[in-house]
């Protein structure tokens, strides 16, 4: 995280993790934690995180990173083709030899 995103959050109303699941609605204090690491694959393939702030231990992140954050999932492109899950991978790669294996003879 950069100096100026730092800055940015410390200039915005804190919400500790429970408050954050709360406003959230049915969310678990320990999935807001996990929002915080960069665990939340958008269908482009890109990764996402919440932004946060550590200090003594606690986490703290603020309602417009919050908004920020649920906005970059709800508003992924309609065209990005979706991940593909590890098994389509392996048959795609599987494919691919056999593919090369018939054009190198």
């Amino acid at each position: 995280m950069t100096e100026e995103a730092i800055e940015q959050l410390l200039l915005e109303e804190k919400l500790t993790v429970a408050e954050a699941a709360r406003l959230v609605g049915g969310t678990h204090n320990s999935t807001v934690v996990r929002w915080c690491t960069p665990s939340v694959i958008l269908p482009d393939g890109r990764r996402l995180n919440l932004e946060h702030l550590r200090c003594g231990g606690k986490i703290q992140t603020t309602r417009p990173a919050l908004t920020r954050f649920l906005a970059a999932q709800t508003a992924a492109p309609a065209d990005a083709p979706a991940p593909r899950s590890p098994a389509e991978r392996k048959r795609a790669a599987a494919e691919a030899g056999r593919e090369l294996d018939a054009l190198l003879g």
